[in-house]
This record gives structure tokens, sequence and C-alpha cells, in this order.
């Protein structure tokens, strides 16, 4: 499962949103305009979708076994998926 927390344009608190692979963008699902990308979070076969299509991306596991990015990491990952 992939997890989006977001805010949204009007400040409005922070969001959450799940993604799996196979499913339309997130990017297109959220119509996302303005939206503040605070972090992205994977775990199983949507990390493994990561990985494998951002080879360059720095990634560390948290005792959870998932993978956490912040700031611009996190919005190239809504952007690109």
């Amino acid at each position: 499962m992939l997890y989006i927390h977001y805010i949204l344009p009007d400040g409005e608190g922070l969001k959450e949103r799940e993604w799996e692979v196979g499913q339309a963008q997130p990017s297109k699902q959220l119509e996302d305009g303005d939206l503040q990308i605070h972090t992205i979070s994977a775990e199983g076969k949507e990390l493994a979708h990561i990985i494998s299509t951002f080879s360059n991306l720095p990634y560390k596991y948290t005792q959870d076994n998932l993978c956490v990015w912040r700031g611009d990491l996190a919005r190239f990952i809504f952007d690109n998926l």
C-alpha cells in the first residue's frame, strides 16, 4: 500500500489517501491543483514499484517495514507514479 499525506489548498488539516499499483495515478484521482504533498509512505508491492521505477531514489525502511519520503521527494513520487 502507498499512503499519500497531503494538505488541501485551503490549509484545512492533513489528509490521507491510499493508492495501490494498478489504480489510476494518484495525481489524477486527487485532481491535485495546489495540493501540498506532506509525505509519501509505501510498503509491499507499492514500495517495490517505487524502488524499481525510480532507481536513484534514496530509501530506508522504518521499524514497520515502510519507507517514508518527505518534501520534494514525496512530491516527485506523487507527480511521477
